[in-house]
């Protein structure tokens, strides 16, 4: 809840109401819904009723956009506004998991059946659950939404792909040491260590008994997460880890895998409840039957850690998970849409229109996942015109000759094959036609234009009908797998819209080295990381094509700097990028390149746009800072008397708009 509330706090008004009402609710239940409860059920719906419709005139008193409640006793009435239901976990589900015995199982359900009912929308944190509700309640799926919660601890600033497999340490995390497969971990951890299998095992929430003979164990019997000091022996204990092992016998969800993925830590665990939400088999972990044995999670540890290079793509497939599905943040944003869409939806049918005065107030408390039936991803899109080819490689040639055949072969040789190529030969007056045409292959487009560069570029944008738009240089070799990684990644996660890499540098007077851009991963708040640094490199991209279709995005005359300009408008129309640490490009440094013969324009040009950025971060922030446009403007003045540089005034705003406080010291 309090990630839930925080969350929303940022972009709403949030009121929490109804507590003492609750308070009451719980009171009541605690004396009359006991287990061993005798009271008859009309007594126990009489006073439900009456404690039900307080809370309800409390909510029609205030003006409030949307209400979200949890709680399956709280059955609403007569509320005109839209009602959300939030849950990971059905009460019928509770009873057969939890093994309680129930005598007014009845009533109990009964009241959750209506709290469905009434809701507008339901929200669960995994398909199973949705399923079972539906199964049992007879829902109408249309109404309900899945979205996975997130780690509930901070977003980790550093985090290592690459580790030390030498030991295998595991990590077994939970308070119910005989619900989430306590005995059967310890009966893993012996059986590695009789297979001669170097490991250790830390132990998180528990106590468990009679292990002091167990060599290689460490113990934690509990670790507060409001405490900083615990929390930072969590958080390094996540670190260090190469498993987290949880052969659980229920869970309804599992935040323990998002904070497992944070750190891009695989987890190894139970195919049981939802868990499979939360893990994705071969994502950021595997998924063993219920029945499974301790040997079986033997054998699976074993033959995932001691394939190094896959189980390296595990680490860094986990970390991608929790990235692009597994925190808040992405919480948040399909919780905006979601509330959208819910109000919205809600005035249409009672003949209203809009979003009212952008106040929400919660019932008693919580939340959701964006409705695909009103939203999709502002990445997203359709595929626009049909084509035979999934992929449209755009390439330009001017006077290319000495390296474009390497260029071309390095693709033709993709292990991802279905492609159209694109090349336009901007008007080349040396061999790079001939060469061109020399290749036989069915997948290679020439089109021919007189020498103008970004007309070029925009010619083969236009000339691109697949779903991927993949931007390719004529002197530079791609990794053989990249078509294949970068498509694989664009259909898993289609709200990215641009996904590049890092490459490697080579050249006859550069020793080969791989360029590392100052991120990777998922970038958070592109356009304001644009200021500080250009972090896609342009061969390696690819884009997903609806994306420019729909917005018309072409290139535009930016001397030297055109594809800066391009990302820059792409970030301004929220797209979402992605950044892979696997070099897929192999760039030729070369004294002939354009960056290097025209620096001096190009950081002129740089500069321009880093302008233009700024511009559009200080109208965005304009209420947040009142005072931001005329400082914008000041500093520009200042700085065409030369009196501070573009690059301090772009490192500025960079570092106000990241809320950085080195900001304070950059003119001192």
């Amino acid at each position: 809840m309090y990630h839930i509330y925080h969350k929303l706090k940022e972009k709403h008004n949030v009121e929490i109401i109804g507590t003492e009402i609750l308070g009451q609710i719980e009171s009541f239940s605690k004396n009359n819904f006991s287990i061993k409860s005798t009271k008859k059920n009309g007594l126990v719906v009489r006073n439900f009723e009456k404690l039900n419709r307080l809370l309800s005139e409390r909510i029609n008193r205030l003006n409030c956009d949307l209400a979200f409640f949890g709680d399956i006793f709280f059955v609403p009435s007569d509320i005109n506004i839209p009602l959300v239901y939030l849950s990971d976990l059905s009460y019928e589900q509770i009873i057969i998991h939890y093994s309680v015995a129930d005598e007014n199982f009845e009533t109990h359900t009964g009241f959750e059946r209506l709290s469905l009912d009434n809701a507008f929308r339901i929200i669960y944190s995994s398909e199973w659950i949705k399923q079972k509700a539906i199964e049992f309640y007879a829902i109408n799926p249309d109404k309900i939404d899945v979205v996975e919660l997130g780690a509930n601890i901070p977003t980790p600033k550093n985090y290592a792909i690459e580790t030390n497999t030498d030991i295998c340490r595991l990590v077994f995390i939970g308070k119910d040491w005989e619900r989430k497969g306590g005995d059967k971990v310890l009966e893993i951890f012996i059986l590695l260590q009789i297979d001669g299998f170097p490991c250790t095992l830390t132990v998180i929430g528990s106590c468990p008994a009679n292990v002091s003979n167990i060599v290689n164990l460490t113990v934690y019997p509990s670790l507060d997460k409001s405490s900083p000091s615990d929390l930072d022996k969590l958080c390094s204990i996540l670190s260090e880890s190469h498993f987290l092992v949880l052969p659980t016998n229920f869970d309804a969800f599992g935040i323990v895998f998002c904070e497992a993925s944070a750190y891009a830590l695989p987890s190894i665990t139970a195919d049981v409840g939802g868990v499979s939400q939360a893990v994705k088999e071969g994502k950021n972990g595997y998924l063993l039957p219920a029945n499974a044995t301790a040997r079986d999670y033997a054998e699976k540890i074993k033959a995932v850690f001691n394939d190094r290079e896959g189980y390296l793509k595990l680490r860094k497939s986990s970390r991608l998970e929790y990235e692009m599905r597994l925190n808040w943040d992405v919480w948040g944003e399909k919780v905006n849409k979601i509330l959208e869409g819910t109000v919205n939806q809600w005035r249409i049918e009672n003949g209203e229109w809009g979003i009212g005065n952008g106040e929400l107030r919660i019932g008693n408390g919580e939340l959701v996942k964006m409705n695909d039936k009103y939203f999709s991803s502002s990445s997203g899109g359709s595929r626009g015109e049909a084509s035979s080819s999934l992929i449209s490689v755009v390439m330009t040639a001017y006077n290319a000759e000495e390296f474009i055949a390497e260029a071309i072969e390095s693709i033709l040789n993709q292990s991802f094959a279905d492609f159209e190529f694109i090349i336009v030969n901007d008007g080349s007056t040396d061999n790079t036609r001939s060469i061109i045409c020399s290749f036989d292959d069915k997948r290679i487009r020439l089109i021919d234009n007189e020498h103008d560069y970004i007309h070029s570029l925009n010619t083969g944008l236009k000339a691109s009908k697949g779903k991927y738009l993949a931007r390719m240089d004529a002197d530079d070799i791609a990794h053989i797998d990249r078509f294949k990684i970068q498509y694989s990644l664009m259909e898993e996660f289609p709200e990215i819209t641009v996904c590049s890499s890092w490459m490697r540098l080579f050249g006859e007077k550069v020793s080969p080295v791989t360029f590392q851009p100052n991120t990777s991963g998922l970038i958070k708040n592109p356009l304001i990381q644009l200021l500080n640094d250009i972090f896609i490199v342009n061969p390696a991209s690819m884009i997903r094509n609806s994306f420019l279709k729909e917005r018309h995005l072409l290139y535009e005359n930016y001397e030297y700097a055109e594809d800066y300009k391009f990302w820059s408008e792409m970030a301004k129309l929220n797209a979402v990028f992605y950044i892979d640490s696997t070099p897929l490009i192999y760039r030729r440094i070369a004294n002939s390149q354009i960056t290097l013969k025209y620096r001096d324009i190009q950081l002129e040009t740089t500069d321009r746009i880093k302008k233009e950025i700024a511009l559009a971060l200080c109208r965005k922030n304009s209420e947040k800072y009142p005072s931001i446009m005329s400082l914008f403007h000041s500093f520009y003045e200042l700085s065409e008397q030369k009196m501070i540089s573009k690059n301090s005034i772009s490192r500025f705003f960079y570092l106000l708009f990241t809320e950085n406080e080195d900001v304070n010291k950059l003119f001192q």
